[in-house]
Protein backbone atom coordinates (compact mmCIF):
# COMPACT_ATOMS: atom_id res chain seq x y z
CA UNK A 1 0.00 0.00 0.00
CA UNK A 2 1.34 3.30 -1.16
CA UNK A 3 1.63 6.21 1.09
CA UNK A 4 0.21 9.33 0.57
CA UNK A 5 3.15 11.07 -1.00
CA UNK A 6 4.02 8.13 -3.35
CA UNK A 7 -0.54 7.99 -4.35
CA UNK A 8 -0.40 12.16 -5.01
CA UNK A 9 2.73 11.60 -7.00
CA UNK A 10 1.87 8.47 -9.02
CA UNK A 11 -1.64 10.03 -9.69
CA UNK A 12 0.17 12.81 -11.60
CA UNK A 13 2.83 10.77 -13.71
CA UNK A 14 -0.33 8.42 -14.24
CA UNK A 15 -2.62 11.32 -15.40
CA UNK A 16 0.23 12.45 -17.49
CA UNK A 17 1.65 9.19 -19.09
CA UNK A 18 -1.82 7.79 -20.23
CA UNK A 19 -2.25 11.09 -22.54
CA UNK A 20 0.39 9.56 -24.91
CA UNK A 21 0.10 6.13 -27.09
CA UNK A 22 3.71 4.71 -25.81
CA UNK A 23 3.21 6.17 -22.09
CA UNK A 24 6.26 7.70 -21.80
CA UNK A 25 6.42 11.55 -20.45
CA UNK A 26 9.04 14.02 -20.47
CA UNK A 27 7.74 16.86 -17.96
CA UNK A 28 9.85 19.20 -15.56
CA UNK A 29 10.35 18.57 -11.92
CA UNK A 30 8.04 21.83 -11.71
CA UNK A 31 5.24 20.89 -13.78
CA UNK A 32 4.96 17.40 -11.51
CA UNK A 33 5.27 19.86 -8.27
CA UNK A 34 2.35 22.00 -9.90
CA UNK A 35 -0.30 19.25 -10.27
CA UNK A 36 0.60 18.13 -6.94
CA UNK A 37 -2.47 19.21 -4.19
CA UNK A 38 -1.38 22.05 -1.46
CA UNK A 39 -3.36 19.34 1.17
CA UNK A 40 -0.67 16.22 0.33
CA UNK A 41 2.04 17.95 1.97
CA UNK A 42 4.97 17.75 -0.77
CA UNK A 43 8.26 19.07 -0.52
CA UNK A 44 10.52 20.04 -3.38
CA UNK A 45 13.00 17.66 -1.55
CA UNK A 46 10.77 15.23 -1.65
CA UNK A 47 10.26 14.23 -5.61
CA UNK A 48 13.31 12.59 -5.89
CA UNK A 49 13.09 10.39 -2.88
CA UNK A 50 9.54 9.86 -3.86
CA UNK A 51 10.41 9.32 -7.43
CA UNK A 52 13.71 6.31 -6.55
CA UNK A 53 11.18 4.72 -4.51
CA UNK A 54 8.34 4.52 -7.04
CA UNK A 55 10.88 3.21 -9.51
CA UNK A 56 11.89 0.60 -7.06
CA UNK A 57 8.49 -0.61 -6.47
CA UNK A 58 8.35 -1.58 -10.31
CA UNK A 59 6.05 1.27 -11.53
CA UNK A 60 7.79 3.18 -13.35
CA UNK A 61 11.37 3.72 -14.91
CA UNK A 62 12.56 6.85 -15.12
CA UNK A 63 15.81 9.01 -16.42
CA UNK A 64 16.92 12.99 -16.09
CA UNK A 65 16.97 14.27 -19.67
CA UNK A 66 16.81 17.89 -20.77
CA UNK A 67 13.42 18.99 -22.46
CA UNK A 68 13.18 20.94 -25.41
CA UNK A 69 14.15 24.05 -23.87
CA UNK A 70 17.22 22.84 -22.45
CA UNK A 71 15.41 22.74 -18.68
CA UNK A 72 15.98 19.43 -16.38
CA UNK A 73 13.55 17.13 -16.79
CA UNK A 74 11.90 13.59 -16.18
CA UNK A 75 11.85 10.95 -18.83
CA UNK A 76 8.94 8.50 -16.80
CA UNK A 77 7.75 5.45 -19.06
CA UNK A 78 5.15 3.49 -17.04
CA UNK A 79 5.63 -0.45 -16.48
CA UNK A 80 3.30 -3.11 -15.69
CA UNK A 81 2.50 -2.31 -12.15
CA UNK A 82 2.06 1.53 -13.13
CA UNK A 83 -0.87 0.52 -15.36
CA UNK A 84 -2.46 -1.33 -12.32
CA UNK A 85 -2.24 1.73 -10.39
CA UNK A 86 -6.22 3.60 -10.47
CA UNK A 87 -7.19 -0.46 -10.32
CA UNK A 88 -5.20 -0.57 -6.66
CA UNK A 89 -6.60 2.15 -6.02
CA UNK A 90 -10.12 1.32 -6.39
CA UNK A 91 -9.56 -1.68 -4.42
CA UNK A 92 -8.26 0.23 -1.52
CA UNK A 93 -11.47 2.08 -1.49
CA UNK A 94 -13.69 -1.16 -1.83
CA UNK A 95 -11.85 -2.88 0.92
CA UNK A 96 -12.67 0.31 3.00
CA UNK A 97 -16.45 0.37 2.04
CA UNK A 98 -16.03 -3.36 3.13
CA UNK A 99 -14.65 -2.39 6.37
CA UNK A 100 -17.15 0.43 7.25
CA UNK A 101 -20.04 -1.67 6.20
CA UNK A 102 -18.85 -4.54 8.11
CA UNK A 103 -18.29 -2.70 11.40
CA UNK A 104 -21.80 -0.83 11.33
CA UNK A 105 -23.53 -4.28 10.58
CA UNK A 106 -21.79 -5.33 13.60
CA UNK A 107 -23.01 -2.55 15.68
CA UNK A 108 -26.43 -2.93 14.33
CA UNK A 109 -26.17 -6.28 15.02
CA UNK A 110 -25.21 -5.89 18.68
CA UNK A 111 -28.01 -3.69 18.81
CA UNK A 112 -30.83 -6.08 17.99
CA UNK A 113 -29.41 -9.02 19.90
CA UNK A 114 -28.98 -6.86 23.18
CA UNK A 115 -32.44 -5.64 22.85
CA UNK A 116 -33.86 -9.76 22.06
CA UNK A 117 -31.93 -10.72 25.48
CA UNK A 118 -33.83 -8.20 27.46
CA UNK A 119 -36.57 -8.56 25.81
CA UNK A 120 -36.41 -12.53 26.66
CA UNK A 121 -35.19 -12.01 30.28
CA UNK A 122 -37.09 -8.73 30.76
CA UNK A 123 -35.00 -6.08 32.17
Amino acid sequence: MLKRKDKALMKVIYNEAVKYPDETVVIRPIDLLKEIPYTSDFANNDLESTLKGLSLDGYFDYEEVEDASGDSAYKIELLTKGHAFIREIESEKRAINFKIILSVAGVIGTFILGRLITMIFGG
